[in-house]
């Protein structure tokens, strides 16, 4: 029989959980408006706000397991059996009905946050692409070389020399 104040923590935990994720959401938002206006001080603070936040979630998250671990042990899984939420809504019945609900309420929310983190990750990745070609461009153009190639495909690569200015000589 499950137990109506596990379930009721169990409730709490994921609705707290929502609740920051909610909170999560904007800064996240207001990451990715950092990122394309490239202002880097406001990102400092702005993932400062989200490691808080972050830790806070993970919390909330163990507990969340160790309340499910006993939602489970009360349907009548055993402890060492994997079970999935569903099963254990399913078992639970009526009284479980909330706590699907508002895991699938708080699946939403994740998701949404997980597609703006995705969007900032591949802001990243493209300005370090591009800051990854221009300091190989620059390296390039400070490294003078000449490439050859001999018959048999061996690249040389010799310093090319500096021309003097031809301007300003004696003769």
């Amino acid at each position: 029989m499950i137990n109506a104040e596990t379930a009721g923590k169990f409730l709490k935990c994921v609705d707290a959980q929502k609740v920051l994720y909610l909170k999560l959401k904007p800064v996240v938002a207001e990451e990715n408006k950092a990122l394309s206006e490239r202002k880097v001080k406001n990102l400092e603070t702005l993932i400062k706000k989200q490691e808080d936040m972050i830790i806070a979630i993970k919390n909330l998250e163990e507990e969340k397991m160790e309340l499910f671990k006993a939602l489970a042990l009360q349907a009548g899984f055993k402890k060492e059996e994997p079970v999935r939420l569903q099963d254990v809504i399913e078992k639970g019945g009526e009284s479980l009905k909330k706590v699907g609900e508002a895991v699938e309420s708080l699946m939403a929310v994740v998701k949404e946050v997980d597609g703006l983190n995705a969007g900032n990750a591949h802001l990243i990745k493209e300005y370090l692409g591009v800051m990854d070609f221009t300091a190989k461009l620059k390296e390039k153009l400070n490294n003078k070389t000449a490439i050859t190639y001999t018959d048999s495909g061996i690249v040389n690569e010799k310093k090319a020399e500096q021309q003097k200015s031809k301007f300003d000589t004696k003769i």
